[in-house]
């Protein structure tokens, strides 16, 4: 299977307020087996796969926050609590 990664990075302007965002870093891993994923884009973000099933995948995002299961085709964002700005992710399985 394999496990697309997008990196948004978003913040707001503090003169006018205009918020903005765009897409920082993309990529494709191969899921095979269970362990982390290697650091991820500017923020350098480490993604963990505590299991992987025939059709998903189990994923910790943040040690902070509980594991989730991504199916095929699924969408899954990751949002860590940020509040002027920061980044965000989005999560795609593919078989």
């Amino acid at each position: 299977m394999k496990l697309r990664i997008v990196d948004y990075g978003y913040g707001i302007d503090r003169r006018s307020g205009q918020a903005s965002e765009r897409e920082v870093a993309k990529e494709v891993f191969m899921v095979e087996k269970a362990g982390p994923l290697p650091p991820f884009g500017p923020a350098r973000h480490v993604f963990e796969i505590l299991e992987v099933k025939e059709n998903s995948i189990i994923i910790k995002c943040s040690p902070k926050r509980e594991a989730v299961e991504i199916n095929v085709r699924d969408v899954y964002t990751y949002r860590p609590l940020l509040r002027d700005g920061g980044h965000y992710y989005v999560l795609e399985l593919e078989k």
